[in-house]
């Protein structure tokens, strides 16, 4: 490959690459009994904080239908690609990949499940606690016409042997999926016990 950036993150992080911003962002779903920090009450603090980072591309992760809708309606310069874990539709976590949508082309896109079984929506393998996904986007540059892939995705909380055998199966995608072409790759990392 000719450029692989790797983005391992405890919360949030912000990368300047040349002209580009990408940013990932774990949003929690809006599921969780957060008290004082459930979605509705914070969701305008994330969105403050996404557009004073103004990303060309940003990956989020554990967004919930709902969630998703929110995001895109404040955030109309993006477009947003990425689908749920549960059926590969709207079922369950996504881990969505938004791009502007006047810098970036979007050429071609997908999902893959982290499991023996990549190509199976739903599908869960080795010790994971739940079913875990993987989006893409390939783009191009309406610029300079050069072609970049966008991974994005949330390793498995509990499964040591799944986060392993996770990286293992997203590089092996990647290199499948992206070839030679530019790849960042965002994976929302916390320390596993």
């Amino acid at each position: 490959m000719k450029y692989f950036f790797i983005f391992l993150l405890c919360f949030s992080s912000i990368c300047s690459v040349a002209q580009m911003v990408v940013m990932t962002y774990n949003i929690r779903n809006s599921n969780a009994l957060d008290g004082e920090n459930k979605w509705t009450l914070r969701k305008e603090k994330l969105i403050a904080l996404i557009k004073k980072a103004n990303p060309d591309i940003l990956g989020t992760q554990e967004v919930l239908p709902k969630q998703r809708k929110d995001l895109k309606k404040a955030l109309p310069e993006y477009h947003v690609d990425g689908a749920g874990r549960n059926n590969g539709k709207q079922a369950g976590e996504h881990s969505c990949i938004f791009f502007k949508q006047e810098k970036y082309e979007r050429i071609a896109s997908g999902n893959f499940w982290l499991s023996e079984t990549p190509d199976v929506p739903g599908s869960k393998s080795w010790d994971a606690a739940i079913t875990r996904i993987c989006s893409w986007v390939k783009l191009k540059d309406k610029k300079t016409g050069k072609m970049l892939f966008a991974f994005n995705t949330h390793f498995d909380h509990k499964g040591k042997t799944a986060r392993l055998e996770s990286a293992r199966l997203v590089m092996k995608m990647i290199d499948s999926i992206a070839a030679d072409e530019a790849t960042i790759f965002n994976e929302r990392f916390q320390f596993y016990t």
